[in-house]
């Protein structure tokens, strides 16, 4: 089980605060992670995923991506839900830091009792807007990560030896690029999309009816202002 406040001698980098025990053998540590862009690059291609989904699939519940540009009067959210029971949230706050938690439902740190709450509590205070969110549904998590806004590298908690978290498989799409979400959504969605679209809407070209009807003929540019002004994307 989770110890509180027991310092294993490990201090997390960026903030100096004292580690956590979770037991012998899963410990907090101060660990990079190198896989994820930059802040505001990060910010750009989730803009991108929930954009091609809000086109590619008018009903918003059976979306795997989301972006609300206005999601508190000093932060952003992004989401992807696949309904099955893996999600992900990322909150981006207005002072420039992140922070992105999520749950793999068939990962092997599933079963590793009082992760979630361990990794709620090891984040560092100045990220308490993120770490105490209800939304985010924090008793669910096998994973989260955080980057302060004069870094450009990602910190994670804990490293579990042996115990997969599943963030390598929910995350992936982010690194993937046009080409990754391409053949996500062919393969979600059922149905020949052009990729050379999927990489305007990436660049954030400005939306046009052009774009919107070379990705599907169900809705019109007027349909989706709304839900494209949420988000924040170009127009």
């Amino acid at each position: 089980m989770f110890g509180e406040n027991q310092d294993i001698g490990k201090r997390l980098r960026l903030t100096n605060l004292p580690a956590r025990r979770f037991d012998r053998k899963y410990r907090l540590i101060g660990e990079e992670m190198i896989a994820l862009p930059t802040i505001s690059e990060l910010r750009r291609i989730a803009q991108s995923l929930a954009t091609l989904d809000l086109i590619l699939m008018p009903e918003w519940q059976y979306r795997y991506y989301s972006f609300n540009s206005k999601w508190s009067r000093d932060e952003q959210m992004a989401s992807m839900r696949d309904g099955c029971g893996d999600e992900w949230f990322l909150l981006f706050h207005r002072t420039g830091w992140a922070g992105l938690k999520g749950f793999a439902h068939e990962s092997s740190a599933v079963a590793v009792d009082g992760l979630s709450k361990g990794l709620q509590q090891a984040v560092p205070d100045i990220y308490k807007s993120f770490s105490t969110e209800l939304a985010f549904r924090w008793e669910s998590t096998t994973f989260c990560l955080w980057c302060a806004a004069d870094e450009s590298s990602w910190q994670t908690p804990a490293e579990l030896e042996g115990v997969g978290t599943g963030a390598d498989d929910l995350l992936g799409i982010i690194g993937s690029g046009p080409e990754g979400y391409h053949r996500f959504a062919q393969d979600y969605y059922e149905r020949e999309i052009d990729l050379h679209v999927v990489e305007q809407v990436f660049q954030h070209r400005v939306m046009d009816a052009t774009i919107v009807s070379a990705l599907t003929a169900e809705i019109t540019l007027d349909d989706i202002q709304e839900e494209l002004t949420e988000i924040g994307y170009p127009q």
